[in-house]
């Protein structure tokens, strides 16, 4: 999967990700691939994304998350 993280000041594009954990007003949330198109309102908290070589924590603030044909857009 492709995890595309934007903001108004920098947009960052994390390739091979295997799996992505954030938080949501249902409670924490993960995607890992091939999963259907969705719509989640991301709440402020930790974003991990993972693969076999990566494991990285974001610090989100309020924003939303997009997901199809496995690019998740996660937007502040």
């Amino acid at each position: 999967m492709e995890v595309h993280i934007i903001s108004p000041i920098l947009t960052s594009v994390f390739k091979d990700i295997e799996k992505v954990s954030f938080p949501s007003s249902s409670g924490v949330l993960q995607i890992l691939k091939n999963h259907a198109e969705t719509f989640f309102v991301l709440k402020s908290g930790s974003i991990f994304l993972e693969n076999k070589i990566l494991q990285k924590e974001i610090i989100a603030e309020e924003g939303e998350v997009y997901c199809n044909n496995n690019i998740i857009r996660i937007i502040f």
